[in-house]
């Protein structure tokens, strides 16, 4: 299954465009990326570096000796990393336009920290949607 992707910075002076062959992605939560993003985690998705186009080229941060990190020069968005050892993969999700591939990985991320004695406790933003605040 080959799936054409379209991703960039929140400003839009970076975009891309993927090809992705299967809809595997993962939250990395390592040191290196949490500094990176200010996060605790982030969605990923292994891309090889041959099959993503940018339509104009990110500025690049020699962020750690294993890894360069794409970002937008004019609003600072990160785009993902790609490592130095040449093994061809990029990875990038968390700057794809709407993207289905993390649907999985996020509701088992969204279920996992939001646990209650008596359920899942959704975020406000879920309850119209499930009619109610909490699964149980």
């Amino acid at each position: 299954m080959d799936e054409q992707v379209r991703g960039g910075c929140a400003c839009g002076w970076v975009r891309y465009n993927a090809t992705v062959h299967d809809h595997d992605a993962y939250l990395c939560h390592c040191r290196m990326c949490q500094r990176a993003t200010g996060s605790i985690s982030i969605a990923l998705k292994n891309v090889n570096q041959s099959e993503i186009d940018w339509e104009r080229q990110p500025d690049w941060y020699d962020s750690s000796p294993i890894a360069d990190r794409p970002y937008c020069r004019e609003c600072g968005t990160s785009l993902g990393f790609r490592f130095k050892d040449g093994s061809g993969k990029n990875q990038l999700l968390h700057s794809l336009n709407g993207s289905s591939l993390a649907l999985p990985r996020i509701l088992a991320c969204l279920l996992e920290n939001n646990q209650s004695d008596s359920g899942i406790r959704l975020p406000g933003v879920l309850h119209k949607y499930f009619g109610s605040a909490e699964i149980s």
